[in-house]
């Protein structure tokens, strides 16, 4: 019998290509479902439609989405809160809510991305369940075509809620969530993210801009239009 030698590096790509084509199909079809008030509550009953995804463990992310918005409920077992990536042809968002909200992009450039700004710029420090927050944070969500809880509104950095406007950020889009959590270290979700992926870079999920991230897309969990 004749053996024919595999050279390691070509084995190597073999292995990257069929990885990156597992994960090309990575993508879900969210369960519909009634608007979610963003409280940073986050209601069996409200979300009792939602698709449930945990990871890492102790931590649960439940998608549901209605004609207009796709919420995101976040809860976990460990204290933080989220800064997520949302991935549009050419360009990925960052949507990051600590104790106030902002937002940036980047764009590609070469082999990494970077963004044109250098920090964000932060807003909707209103933590009131009343009236006049509830209309603070609807003006915000049509100004910016996002709103979410601030980490003061949940249950002790434990649960958050995000709303996303489909008329800004249009079906299908990506999904990649870092969360900081108060040991100063960082969780990701979902469970395909590989090593060095730049949505959890610490800096980035803290809420600072750092630059020549690698952006892994195809890596990421895809939203479908349906």
């Amino acid at each position: 019998m004749t053996r024919i030698a595999v050279a390691p590096a070509i084995i190597a790509l073999a292995c990257a290509l069929e990885a990156g084509a597992q994960a090309s199909g990575n993508s879900v079809q969210v369960p519909r479902g009634d608007a979610v008030v963003i409280d940073g509550r986050i209601d069996d009953a409200e979300w009792r439609t939602a698709r449930r995804m945990e990871h890492p463990p102790g931590t649960v992310v439940r998608l549901l989405r209605d004609a207009d918005h796709l919420y995101v409920g976040i809860t976990s077992e460990r204290q933080g809160f989220a800064s997520l990536c949302v991935a549009m042809p050419n360009e990925v968002h960052v949507l990051h809510a600590s104790a106030a909200l902002g937002a940036i992009a980047y764009r590609p450039n070469g082999d990494t991305w970077q963004s044109p700004d250098t920090a964000f710029r932060y807003s909707m420090r209103n933590t009131a369940l009343d009236d006049a927050a509830r209309s603070e944070r609807a003006a915000y969500l049509r100004d910016h075509g996002w709103v979410a809880s601030t980490v003061r509104m949940g249950n002790e950095g434990r649960s958050q809620e995000m709303q996303i406007a489909l008329n800004k950020f249009k079906l299908p889009f990506s999904l990649a969530l870092g969360r900081w959590l108060f040991t100063n270290s960082t969780e990701s979700w979902p469970a395909t993210l590989t090593d060095h992926e730049g949505c959890i870079s610490l800096q980035l999920v803290r809420g600072s801009v750092p630059q020549d991230l690698q952006f892994k897309v195809p890596f990421w969990l895809t939203i479908e239009n349906r």
